[in-house]
């Protein structure tokens, strides 16, 4: 009689191997998102329209916004999303980013950037990895698409 002790083993290797293939490496070009959106408002009532979006979004400490400059439409905001890398134990691991949104007449680009492992996280993470910034491009969906429909309210009383 074999044993299955071989079998196991290797069935082990392939599911840990599968599962790393969103730890790949990734270039800063990779890092970097680009996703522009129309609108029907001015430039400036797109800005602030934006502005109070941001400070409503933007106010904890590991959120802030960093720049803005209304004659420009330029606003710079940093922040920390995690994401989970799964697993058995599900670490989240928190990473830094950018986004600057430059608010023009009938059109916003925002640019995001994944940056690095959060400050003052342990020693021991690494990435972020190529999995990590497919789940922060979701998250940058999610905060473009939050943002247009703040563009869209409007703020009659």
């Amino acid at each position: 009689m074999r044993s299955v002790r071989p079998l196991f083993a290797v069935l082990a290797l392939t599911v840990t191997l599968a599962g790393c293939s969103g730890f790949k490496s990734v270039t800063p070009e990779q890092r970097s998102t680009v996703i522009v959106r129309d609108h029907t408002l001015t430039s400036a009532v797109a800005y602030d329209r934006f502005m109070r979006w941001a400070a409503q979004t933007y106010n904890s400490a590991q959120d802030v916004i960093q720049y803005q400059d209304k004659p420009s439409g330029s606003v710079i905001l940093k922040g920390i999303h995690s994401v989970n890398r799964g697993g058995a134990l599900g670490a989240q691991i928190p990473l830094t980013y950018t986004l600057t949104a430059d608010v023009r007449d009938s059109r916003i680009r925002f640019s995001y950037e994944v940056g690095g492992i959060a400050p003052g996280s342990p020693k021991t993470m690494r990435g972020p990895f190529s999995g990590d910034v497919e789940k922060m491009n979701l998250f940058f969906d999610s905060l473009t698409n939050s943002a247009m429909e703040a563009l869209g309210s409007t703020d009659d009383f």
